[in-house]
């Protein structure tokens, strides 16, 4: 543990030490000086005075000793009794005889040493001595005739030497308190500043008074130190007075600057809205006439034409796709930029992902002369947990993006896992979730090193010419890297100028069902793998055949078709267990392999469009085929009866689209139907009786409650504006009847107009399965009794192309929230009234009533072709629409004075709803403005809105019999 050295408490104290030890340092070595030099000068005197006397003593005893009178020597040696310092004598003769002595002859042997020396002894060495030895000759007549020794005592010198030093020491002491005592006294001038410093310090410290000055007092160090000080404590105030000027305005800064930016934040979110309302109106008033105009000229074109007239309708049909593409894009761009874009995550399977994105574009590859095939690595889940619409949208853009830029060759679809995720994984280890990595890989142009970093920004190509040569708006990639980002994924490419590109998705899924064993599901043994014949020029479709065969346990063999040798060699063969694949397009290789050798097993790659007769099987050249693009069913049934040796077990192949396709039929299914409409519960019950179920109709929410608690229904349908009980707090209470009883949740699916707006998804909060929107077409309906019911679903030779009445007409597109919406009228419709109350609304309605007609002729010409069981349908609607509509008007105008706005909206929607199902736009759009405005409360009831339902109903009321009695009139106001 370290010890630290005591705090000495001031600076006064210190400078007084420093002083003290001065001076005692100093008086101490003066002591030592002065003592030592009293001391050597003693000394020196002594051995003088110790020489003369012993010089004198041998001239007194050289005479006698000369005479031999050793008598004489021994009373002169008597006189040194009289010398205090001289302790022993004695005079020796020459030949070192004792002549005479006198006194003690101790002497110490250290002294004795000292005294034999040949040098002279110091004064330090004479300290350490008791005694002092001198030896001089005795000399008679100028001869030696003997010596004499004296033993001097010698010891006073050190209390000579320590008197000297106690003497010093004292004086020292006087002169350190004399020193004290100055230093006290001058001290003042020198720490009173640094103490009144000091004192300031401590006093601000504690009562942070910045106020305070300090007094210079001198002109050195301290006073500079002084003045440092001084106007350390000015800055300190400049910046305190600056820092409550600030405080003072602070909080006026802060509200200032908070009311700019809810400024800013509102009109940046009415500007947002405002986009949004604009891209909503938009896309149904460019979608309406263009679905006319799509739908027309399709008709058009299989209408038997003259050619020139044919291509017209070609021309007119490829351009409105393109744009209706263009409109799409840039409506899921604005989404995604407005962060409205939501991802679903439901199952989904990889490899029917890749096989319908291939089929999509196959005729367009076909049409280019491209290779297209789709791939999906063994080690690929079965099923993840993704938003298919949105993984097809990035795999369809980036497909569509490399058949656009590639001129020949090819374009590849791979899934596999990402290389790290492959790289870990252990073989058998079931795993959660996983990285993918969706590749595609084209021939095409390319893109140049400097321009790969700005492909994915919006709008922007690799040049001008790009776009001059291959059109294009530039935001599809832009759209695929948002939604990489929005699956917390990532879209990467890599490319070589003139080579082709590889873009690649990498993102993370959770797995639903692990991978297939492949090898197992062909029947493959590994102790019999056997040899696969591919007859093909290098391709992606090639490529993914080798992959296939090697996963389904073959060893795959490339043949170059053009090479008489190897062909040669592969017709010798007499294995039948080693079939060849090869392309449609060589009917001389078809024809000289079976013609050389019955026994091979020949499968053929048919072309796209290909049916039975115009392949191989047609002349029997080839056992089987498999359609182009590839398929991976197809493929595993493939590999599967390839090595059975049963080909039969392959479904036969046509790629022959029907004309008619036949949908489902659902027969013994149950529905319960619930609308207010009359109308609609018609139109409902017709369509869905055309798909063999049962229908049991009710009129609002309680009847749906009652009838559904007493009997036993597969699916609900069920409106969402209903009188008494709403549909969708009829659902909560099924709901809560459900779980009461233990029972599994019914598929409930809305019947709802409404697409956009706050009430768009109150069917998901009220605990409905899905949503069909109005109007609705029988496929539609199709799809979701396939969606809900696929244990019900039976093949049935139903034609596909009849429509029921709208919202009956034409398929649905989709709404900017993601709601399936009709194209019919219910989107022509979509007149909004601006905020801003009664004068809006009326210049709406006035706007409604110019612009649409009274009827709407297709809708009527719909609703004739569909057939009924009991009287003619149209003439049935018509009739029920003339018995209700009157009724619905009468209650919107009961209830226009003095009812809430949520009972003006009620009935202008049921009002609205029937309108629509016979065509009658005006009545439906005049409504359309009622509802709007009840519902945010801008509607004013003085406004001639009423009046206008009125003279278009008695108007629509008095055009309906011309148009029963003459189909193709029409009804145009």
């Amino acid at each position: 543990m370290r010890i630290s050295p005591p705090k000495l408490s001031s600076i006064k104290t210190k400078l007084a030490l420093i002083v003290l030890a001065g001076v005692v340092s100093a008086m101490l070595l003066t002591a030592l000086v002065t003592g030592w030099q009293a001391a050597d000068r003693r000394f020196h005197g002594l051995k003088d005075e110790l020489h003369s006397v012993a010089s004198t003593l041998a001239i007194a005893v050289a005479p006698s000793q000369s005479e031999g009178a050793h008598h004489d020597v021994q009373n002169i040696l008597r006189a040194i009794g009289r010398m205090p310092k001289v302790k022993f004598a004695r005079v020796l003769d020459m030949q070192g005889d004792l002549i005479a002595s006198f006194g003690n002859g101790v002497m110490l042997q250290s002294d004795a040493n000292i005294a034999e020396a040949d040098d002279e002894p110091g004064l330090l060495t004479l300290l350490t001595m008791q005694t002092y030895p001198v030896n001089v000759p005795v000399i008679q007549g100028g001869v030696v005739v003997g010596r004499l020794f004296l033993i001097a005592d010698v010891s006073e010198l050190r209390s000579v030497l320590g008197d000297s030093l106690g003497l010093a020491v004292v004086w020292s002491l006087f002169a350190a308190i004399t020193g004290l005592l100055v230093a006290l006294r001058l001290e003042k001038s020198l720490t009173g500043p640094i103490l009144d410093l000091t004192t300031a310090m401590r006093d601000i410290r504690k009562d942070h008074d910045f106020t305070t000055r300090v007094d210079r007092k001198s002109n050195d160090e301290t006073g500079d130190l002084v003045d440092a000080f001084n106007d350390m404590l000015n800055e300190i105030r400049t910046r305190d007075a600056a820092l409550a000027r600030q405080r003072e305005t602070l909080e006026q800064t802060v509200d200032e600057r908070t009311r700019d930016l809810r400024a800013a934040t509102i009109a940046a979110q009415e500007a947002n809205a405002a986009k949004s309302d604009f891209l909503a109106t938009m896309s149904h008033e460019i979608r309406t006439p263009m679905n006319g105009m799509l739908v027309m000229a399709e008709l058009l074109t299989a209408a038997g034409m003259p050619t020139r007239i044919q291509r017209y309708a070609d021309v007119i049909v490829s351009s409105g796709k393109s744009l209706l593409s263009i409109i799409n894009d840039i409506l899921d761009f604005s989404k995604i930029e407005a962060g409205r874009m939501e991802l679903e995550a439901v199952p989904v399977e990889p490899r029917r992902l890749v096989d319908e994105v291939t089929r999509l574009f196959a005729e367009r590859a076909s049409s280019k002369g491209l290779d297209l095939a789709g791939f999906v690595a063994d080690d690929v889940p079965s099923v993840i947990a993704a938003d298919p619409v949105r993984l097809n949208q990035i795999l369809s853009n980036l497909v569509n993006n490399a058949l656009k830029f590639t001129e020949s060759g090819g374009v590849g679809v791979r899934v596999c896992l990402a290389s790290d995720v492959a790289a870990t994984a252990g073989a058998g280890e079931p795993v959660s979730a996983i990285a993918l990595r969706f590749e595609v890989t084209d021939t095409g142009i390319g893109i140049p090193e400097d321009k790969v970093a700005t492909i994915f920004e919006a709008f922007a190509q690799a040049d001008q010419s790009t776009t001059r040569m291959f059109g294009g708006t530039g935001i599809g990639l832009a759209i695929c890297q948002r939604l990489s980002h929005a699956m917390d994924g990532s879209i990467e490419v890599s490319s070589t100028f003139g080579a082709g590109s590889t873009f690649a998705l990498r993102a993370g899924f959770e797995v639903l069902e692990e991978a297939p064993d492949l090898a197992s599901l062909a029947g493959h043994d590994d102790q019999a793998r056997l040899a696969l014949h591919i007859a093909m020029p290098p391709s992606p479709t090639r490529n993914a055949l080798v992959d296939y065969a090697r996963y389904y346990g073959y060893d795959p063999i490339l043949c170059d078709q053009s090479n008489t040798t190897e062909i040669d060699c592969l017709a010798a063969q007499a294995a039948p267990a080693a079939p060849a694949i090869v392309i449609s397009r060589c009917c001389d290789l078809l024809k000289k392999l079976r013609s050389a050798n019955g026994e091979l097993k020949l499968v053929q790659l048919a072309g796209f469009g290909q049916s039975c007769s115009q392949t191989g099987l047609g002349s029997s050249h080839a056992d089987t085929a498999i359609s182009w693009p590839l398929a991976t069913d197809e493929i595993s049934e493939l590999f599967a009866a390839l090595r059975t040796g049963n080909l039969g077990l392959l479904r036969s192949h046509d790629s022959e689209p029907s004309r008619n396709p036949a949908i489902a039929s659902f027969e013994g299914v149950r529905v319960l139907a619930a609308d207010d409409s009359a109308i609609n519960r018609e139109v409902l019950g017709e369509a869905l009786g055309r798909l063999g179920v049962e229908v049991v109709n009710v009129e609002n929410g309680a009847e749906a409650i009652e009838t559904f608690t007493s009997q036993t229904f597969n699916v609900v349908f069920m409106d969402g504006s209903m009188p008494q009980m709403d549909g969708f707090e009829a659902t909560r209470r099924i709901r809560a009847w459900e779980a009461a009883k233990n029972r599994s949740a019914t598929p409930i699916i809305a019947l709802t107009a409404h697409v956009i707006g706050s009430q768009a998804n109150l069917w998901r909060d009220a605990g409905m399965n899905d949503c069909v929107t109005k109007p609705f077409t029988i496929a539609m309906l199709e799809k979701t009794l396939r969606t809900w019911l696929p244990d019900h679903e039976a093949a049935a030779a139903v034609d596909a192309a009849a429509a029921i009445p709208p919202g009956i007409g034409t398929p649905s597109a989709t709404s900017e929230n993601g709601n399936r919406t009709g194209s019919g009228i219910a989107d022509a419709g979509a007149v909004q009234p601006a905020a801003g109350g009664a004068l809006a609304a009326v210049a709406v309605a006035a706007r409604a009533q110019m612009r649409f007609p009274l009827l709407d002729p297709e809708v009527l010409d719909q609703i004739r072709e569909m057939p009924s069981g009991d009287m003619d349908l149209a003439a049935k609607v018509i009739a029920l629409y003339r018995d209700h509509a009157p009724e619905a008007l009468r209650s919107l105008r009961d209830s226009w004075p003095e009812a809430t706005d949520e009972a003006i909206a009620t009935a202008a929607h049921a009002l609205k709803s029937l309108s629509r199902n016979i065509g009658a736009v005006r009545i439906a759009e005049i409504c359309e403005v009622v509802e709007s405005g009840a519902r945010d409360s801008s509607l004013d009831r003085a406004s001639p809105l009423m009046q206008d339902l009125e003279t278009a109903l008695e108007a629509t009321l008095a055009a309906l019999p011309a148009v029963t009695a003459q189909p193709d009139a029409t009804a145009a106001a």
